[in-house]
């Protein structure tokens, strides 16, 4: 019994001055593990800060035009003005605010249902980008229409379309004041530094983590909730 313990004693002895480098080793796969979950960590806080901020500042973007929507129909236009042939100094700041915009293709007066553009800005096809059906009332305000974003072949982008509606004397809706925005532009950083520099913004539905739009710096990408992908043409 007692040549075993000589046998393990002979195996063990040459080893102990290996066994720092042993702990070393086991030490540095440890920091560096722990090191990369640092930063896997600090890089998911950065970007969860990131994308709450670029939210706020397209949320920004999409209130601002809603309620721009708003004057130009209240005050521009009017409850009692014809929608397909509008006050010719109305039609003069529409083209004029236009202009001074580029992420507005258009402004489009559509009918009390919704599904024709009566008068516009530009020459385009009387059917909306978006029917009236793909158009969601805001819950803070119901007059407030957002539609669904996509590749629109006459604006030659993608587009979330949005509307205004106005009401009539009599209560009833009167018509939408409606223009589409360009979805490069919208999701945009608002830095001119950050603008210059490659980027990717993405949207996923939460229940599925699939990609429903993205955008950067060279183009942006639409799939419908359906799993279609690429351009879908809204015309």
């Amino acid at each position: 019994m007692t040549g075993f313990p000589l046998r393990l004693q002979r195996l063990i002895i040459p080893a102990l001055p290996a066994l720092p480098l042993l702990f070393l080793f086991v030490w540095m796969c440890w920091l560096e593990a722990h090191m990369l979950d640092q930063t896997r960590r600090q890089i998911r806080k950065d970007a969860q800060y990131a994308a709450a901020e670029l939210a706020e500042v397209i949320a920004g973007r999409l209130h601002t035009q809603l309620t721009e929507l708003q004057f130009a129909a209240e005050t521009l236009l009017g409850p009692e003005s014809d929608p397909e042939h509008p006050d010719p100094k109305a039609v003069q700041a529409l083209r004029h605010y236009k202009a001074l915009h580029p992420s507005l293709y258009a402004f489009n007066i559509h009918s009390a249902d919704g599904e024709r553009i009566l008068w516009s800005t530009e020459a385009q096809p009387s059917t909306p980008i978006n029917s009236a059906a793909q158009f969601t009332p805001l819950p803070f305000d119901p007059n407030f229409f957002l539609g669904r974003a996509g590749y629109a072949e006459r604006v030659g982008a993608h587009v979330i379309p949005m509307r205004f509606r106005m009401h009539g004397p009599d209560g009833r809706t009167r018509y939408f004041l409606g223009s589409p925005y360009r979805l490069d532009l919208l999701l945009a950083p608002s830095d001119p530094e950050l603008a210059t520099l490659p980027w990717l913004f993405a949207l996923r539905d939460p229940a599925t983590a699939a990609c429903w739009a993205w955008c950067s710096t060279e183009r942006c990408g639409f799939q419908g909730w359906r799993g279609l992908r690429g351009r879908h043409p809204m015309r």
